[in-house]
């Protein structure tokens, strides 16, 4: 059982009655599985090539390059570079396990963009296109970098890519490479996770979690 993919140009390009029924299979879509993925979103091609591009260019710098925008540990929304291991993101999984998040570590890094014009909580630097979509100011972008780790540091059950969680009154849009792994629990069917199936680079998997 697979949540389906929606070619949003019905909704865009389409007949009132097409864009009816896009946008019920849609709110189906997304009530039965929490996530679906839609294509000819209106970000083409060449922009997401340069925004993986971009990204493993990041990522590939040496750490002192990385820790000149690095984001620094506070209660502001993240901006910037945050290394292996600083997010942690097992706090609800660490209750239902009966475990301390402090032992349950997240093997990734990320660089976080937030909305040109927030004057407040500002970006670390500017990074064009990939900063360029992000409106309005709401909106934000993640770049996610699972490096490699040795099998024995995932079986011991203290590690994890990411831990499985909750983004909390949000509705978050996700690329996704041609590596997989993205799991989403089943709405409804609480502790039964639904394997994202890899498909084109430019398809946009649109999550709800708690949202409905």
């Amino acid at each position: 059982m697979h949540a389906p993919a929606l070619d949003h140009y019905r909704f865009t390009r389409g007949t009132p009655k097409e864009q009816q029924e896009y946008a019920a299979e849609l709110i189906q879509a997304l009530k039965a599985y929490s996530f679906v993925k839609i294509v000819n979103h209106g970000l083409d091609d060449p922009t997401i090539e340069a925004l993986f591009t971009r990204t493993h260019e990041f990522f590939a710098l040496p750490r002192n390059r990385q820790k000149e925008v690095e984001h620094l540990a506070s209660d502001n929304p993240q901006r910037g570079w945050s290394a292996v291991g600083v997010e942690q993101t097992s706090g609800l999984y660490s209750r239902e396990i009966g475990r301390p998040v402090d032992e349950l570590k997240d093997a990734k890094e990320h660089y976080d963009i937030g909305p040109p014009e927030d004057a407040q909580y500002q970006n670390q630097t500017a990074i064009g296109t990939i900063q360029d979509p992000c409106h309005p100011a709401a909106s934000e972008v993640r770049l996610n970098h699972y490096p490699a780790i040795h099998t024995s540091d995932i079986s011991d059950g203290s590690t994890a890519r990411i831990w499985p969680h909750s983004d909390f009154g949000i509705i978050t849009l996700l690329l996704t490479d041609d590596v997989g792994g993205l799991e989403f629990e089943e709405s409804h069917k609480y502790g039964k996770f639904l394997s994202v199936p890899q498909g084109a680079k430019n398809e946009l998997i649109i999550d709800v979690a708690d949202t409905l």
